[in-house]
């Protein structure tokens, strides 16, 4: 079963810091993320194209986001952001992955909250705390620290996430088969490719 998976091979003694007992996942992780996004995350400048797309659209991030599909463990997701690894429950999740489905469809990438409830992505239209738990889980590994600019609100109950849709890979055919029955929807329905 493990030699279709990617396995990184690391001595823990070489690669843990020694004052903090923390390992650089970054780094870890660096090697499995596609040829397609060099370099580290945040390091990219962006093109004239994606700037007028900034004017146009008002993005307020420009934060870089990379979604293996990888589940670690049950019930939890693996994204990459600004090249640092998080774990998302799979109810936050399913949120964020539609909100990026949503911006990679159409550049401005707003969508409305009845709309994420009748796709059973969200529990209540007229509440905001499915919003606010994602916002606290990805804070701290963006750029700004504010998930209220990357997970953004127009006060009209429609939300997106405001950074470039080109900014924001997915590595999607693991995620036809994942074992939670929104986030399987979702990529059978919109990664057709």
């Amino acid at each position: 079963m493990l030699h279709r998976e990617k396995v990184v091979h690391a001595s823990l003694a070489e690669i843990v810091d020694r004052r903090t007992f923390t390992l650089p996942l970054d780094e870890l992780v660096g090697p499995l993320l596609p040829d397609s996004i060099p370099g580290p995350l945040s390091a990219q400048e962006i093109t004239e194209e994606q700037q007028r797309d900034y004017e146009c659209c008002k993005y307020l991030c420009r934060d870089r986001i990379h979604i293996p599909g990888d589940v670690p463990s049950p019930r939890n997701n693996l994204v990459l952001i600004n090249g640092k690894a998080i774990n998302l429950p799979d109810a936050a999740f399913s949120l964020f992955f539609r909100l990026a489905i949503e911006l990679w469809q159409d550049r401005n990438g707003w969508i409305e909250a009845p709309i994420l409830w009748e796709e059973g992505i969200i529990p209540d239209p007229e509440k905001h705390q499915p919003f606010s738990n994602l916002r606290k889980l990805l804070a701290e590994h963006l750029d700004s620290k504010d998930g209220k600019q990357f997970v953004e609100n127009d006060g009209a109950k429609r939300y997106r996430l405001s950074t470039h849709p080109d900014f924001i890979t997915c590595y999607g055919e693991k995620l036809k088969d994942h074992a939670d029955d929104r986030i399987r929807r979702i990529a059978r329905q919109w990664l057709k490719e």
